[in-house]
């Protein structure tokens, strides 16, 4: 097991914070729908990785909109 997966399953801090990020920048992929489809199923099914793969999207997309 790598560290930031161990880090990911024992710390619910670090899930919540990831989790809320989620949820608070997901709508910024609402016109662009396969994109938002495909950003949904990587995070619900994906690992620990594939899951910050989303989140640094969604983060880039936020710096690009401001």
């Amino acid at each position: 097991m790598n560290p930031m997966k161990y880090w990911y399953a024992s710390n619910p801090e670090l899930r919540s914070i990831i989790s809320t990020y989620y949820s608070e920048n997901i709508g910024r992929l609402s016109n662009h729908p396969g994109l938002l489809n495909d950003a949904q199923k990587l995070y619900a099914e994906g690992s620990f990785l594939e899951k910050t793969q989303v989140v640094t999207l969604l983060a880039a997309i936020k710096l690009h909109a401001l």
